[in-house]
């Protein structure tokens, strides 16, 4: 058996199917439909049969996991498989009794473990514990070999969640215990690190820049139309946070170079285009596309820094400095934003989307989870939260917003409704400065969307939230919704188990051009007014790609009219189903 956690003595998945083979007590058809299961279940899980622990413990939490919808079959067939193994582990494996297939504790271990008398320290070394127990080492022996190779074992068994970090826990834990019990002689451990800081703190920041952070954010939220050296539209919270975060990061980017931020007197001296140069290349922003947006941004951001301080500087020789600085920055940004290319992630999950069936099944689940709790006669929690789920799904299929802007969805502000106690017709009302784009919005939603918002409020949501929460998704406190990344980590998983089809919230945006652009070629205003862009060349910049495709489908059908003899070639009606984009703007 090749699991490293396993106690001795376990059978794998091909052993049992070996064994039941030449059992004279189960039928032939029996047989066959047990290797059957296992087999299914190896090429489900994507383990082979000779890996395959047969006990309960291990096989239990994995065929939970399956679903019909990411695998294609029906929900029949995962209760057979799961029935048969369960059936014929019972017959050939033993020790099915004991609750754990993990091997047990050493005495040594044994002995430590009744010296430990925290709960978090024990439990956050359980996963040591259980590989050495089963690998044989003593626990003087235990290095950073030993762990790192216990974090191989992690991520090959594929059990936990997150094993690194459990094992980034397990190392803090053994390094504690090393310092309570010197006597033992444990050695010291490395402790990894995965997440990677590189914005600096405010307070780490020196005093003068940060006064001069502060002034140049300041400038941007002024909304005196006579002050010519402020944006035309002040700058939102989320921009103001935004542009904090980058210059903090790019200073900490200069600080891990080795550039002393004290010894730049402003922010100007540090946006020279030497010194940016330098700091993108040490940080590898060139090597993928993500790194160059990001460089991209920081670029534009100190553009606009040293823009500002030409505006306000006497002297003309600096002013030219500056201003040429500042040119060299915005080049050097727009060049970086060129070369940045589209999420190859998203291209392949868009790919599936382009077949109608695939775009109606996920159309339809909202409403298919609908039926599903319309059978529930006592709801409980799990089911206020699947209908919680549901509502998101279907706001987000006929108004596909942002995932922020969903979860900010308030019941006493966003909600308009035609009639009072919520009849009648529904719209999204965004005021000025909610949305990304800082404008105003009115978003109606149709009658069964508005039906779905009003059965999860009248008959779920008590479950969840108390009636002084105004938010339509409750968060953990009532001060705030549910947080961005949760509902859209929930809904992703939901439509992954239900569909198979790898979509989050913010592929709904996406799916807009797929289907405007299909049935209105050219129509980019149509599509930048569903996504609420506030300028037309957003859309096209985005969705330009598309281009291609919808112009070879329209000489396609060209080339089809033109061999049936319905069209004559350079007639009027031939030439109007041409793709002509530019006709839109």
């Amino acid at each position: 058996m090749s699991n490293p956690f396993a106690r001795p003595g376990l059978l794998s998945g091909r052993q049992v199917v070996d064994l039941t083979a030449v059992r004279f007590d189960i039928s032939q058809k029996d047989k066959l439909e047990i290797a059957s299961a296992w087999n299914s279940a190896s090429e489900w899980l994507g383990i082979p049969l000779d890996k395959l622990l047969a006990h309960h413990a291990n096989l239990r939490p994995r065929l939970a996991r399956l679903t019909p919808g990411k695998l294609g079959v029906t929900k029949k067939r995962i209760s057979n498989v799961r029935y048969q193994i369960k059936r014929s582990t019972r017959l050939v494996a033993p020790n099915q009794k004991s609750r754990s297939f993990k091997a047990p504790y050493t005495r040594e271990i044994e002995n430590l473990g009744v010296r430990i008398d925290c709960k978090y320290t024990s439990a956050s070394l359980n996963c040591l514990f259980r590989y050495v127990s089963a690998q044989g080492p003593r626990l003087r022996d235990v290095d950073d070999r030993v762990v790192a190779d216990l974090l191989a074992a992690m991520l090959d068994d594929g059990l936990q969640k997150r094993p690194r970090i459990i094992h980034q826990n397990a190392c803090r834990a053994w390094n504690k215990l090393r310092k309570r019990f010197p006597k033992l002689g444990l050695q010291q451990i490395t402790v990894p690190r995965y997440s990677k800081r590189s914005a600096l703190k405010p307070n780490e920041v020196p005093a003068h820049l940060r006064k001069e952070i502060s002034d140049f954010l300041a400038r941007g939220v002024t909304t005196d139309p006579f002050d010519l050296n402020t944006p035309i539209s002040a700058w939102s919270p989320s921009t103001l946070k935004t542009y904090d975060t980058q210059l903090r990061r790019y200073l900490g980017w200069l600080t891990s170079s080795g550039v002393d931020l004290n010894a730049l007197p402003t922010l100007c001296d540090a946006a020279r285009l030497d010194l940016v140069v330098e700091t993108f290349d040490k940080q590898g922003l060139r090597k993928n596309s993500r790194g160059r947006a990001s460089a991209a941004g920081i670029a534009f951001l100190l553009h606009q820094i040293c823009q500002d301080a030409s505006r306000r500087v006497p002297d003309e020789a600096e002013k030219a400095r500056l201003a040429a600085q500042s040119a060299e920055l915005k080049k050097l940004s727009r060049r970086l934003r060129k070369l940045r290319q589209r999420s190859p992630k998203n291209r392949e999950r868009l790919a599936r989307l382009r077949h109608d069936a695939n775009l109606a099944q996920l159309f339809l689940l909202p409403f298919a989870l609908e039926r599903e709790l319309s059978k529930v006669s006592t709801p409980r929690r799990v089911h206020a939260l699947l209908m919680q789920w549901t509502v998101a799904l279907c706001i987000l299929t006929f108004c596909p917003l942002r995932i922020s802007a969903l979860c900010s969805i308030r019941l006493d502000r966003h909600l308009n409704w035609a009639r009072p106690g919520m009849k009648g017709s529904l719209r999204l009302e965004f005021s000025e400065g909610e949305l990304k784009n800082g404008e105003p919005a009115s978003l109606p939603l149709p009658a069964e969307c508005a039906r779905m918002i009003r059965n999860y409020v009248h008959k779920f949501r008590h479950l969840l939230a108390d009636d002084s929460d105004p938010h339509l998704f409750s968060g953990a406190t009532v001060a705030h919704p549910k947080l961005a990344s949760v509902l859209s980590g929930q809904l992703s998983r939901l439509i992954d188990d239900r569909t198979g089809l790898p979509v989050n919230p913010h592929l709904y945006r996406h799916i807009v051009h797929l289907i405007v652009l299909r049935r209105f070629p050219g129509a980019y205003a149509m599509v930048a007014r569903v996504l609420t862009h506030r300028s037309i060349a957003t859309t096209i910049k985005n969705y330009s790609y598309f281009d291609a495709e919808l112009a070879t489908a329209a000489y396609q059908k060209l080339v089809v009219q033109v061999q049936d003899g319905t069209v004559e070639i350079g007639s009027a009606a031939s030439s109007a189903v041409a793709y002509q984009p530019e006709k839109e703007y």
